[in-house]
């Protein structure tokens, strides 16, 4: 009995240490890549099989009407952004313009602004309008977490922003809790 109670308590704190540190690192939930050359379900399988073996990748959804490829990402690891554009080429298709949903918290230097992927040392370089341009100024530095979606763009080497591989344009943003 007494080993009992001693390894159910040793379980509960280890649930309630695994409940308070989990949610609070920067997450890529969901990116969508538009794809040409996709035109029938044949089409959509063989992307599909390629998109699911995509690091990170939890769920893909293929939408043939807009010719896109969903992907949700696992939170326990982040969705290799490197290997989405490959993938989609080993499918035999043409990626086009990638739209990227991310949440973390917002940090700036004299560079500009910038969301961290703290535990996988990579970050995002934001540019926006002048309205999120306020929003990031009021929640940059703070602990408040906040989700970005905007199109992502890989940096060329010689365009990096303090050794940033990509940046995203801002089209919405919010405040998350």
């Amino acid at each position: 009995m007494k080993y009992t109670k001693t390894a159910l308590g040793v379980l509960l704190l280890l649930i309630g240490f695994n409940l308070t540190t989990a949610p609070t690192r920067a997450q890529v939930e969901k990116v969508v890549v538009r794809v040409d050359g996709m035109s029938c379900p044949f089409c959509a399988y063989g992307l599909e099989k390629k998109m699911k073996k995509v690091k990170g990748a939890e769920e893909v959804v293929i939408n043939i009407n807009d010719g896109s490829a969903e992907l949700t990402g696992k939170t326990d690891q982040q969705l290799s952004l490197d290997a989405l554009k490959p993938a989609v080429r080993d499918a035999g298709f043409t990626p086009r313009e990638i739209t990227i949903t991310v949440s973390g918290r917002l940090t700036a230097d004299s560079q500009g602004v910038f969301l961290n992927l703290p535990n996988d040392g990579m970050r995002f370089a934001l540019f926006g309008s002048d309205d999120f341009q306020a929003f990031a100024k009021s929640h940059t530095d703070t602990t408040q977490k906040v989700r970005i979606v905007g199109v992502l763009e890989q940096l060329e080497t010689d365009n990096k922003l303090n050794g940033e591989r990509y940046a995203i344009t801002v089209e919405t943003f919010e405040a998350v809790k």
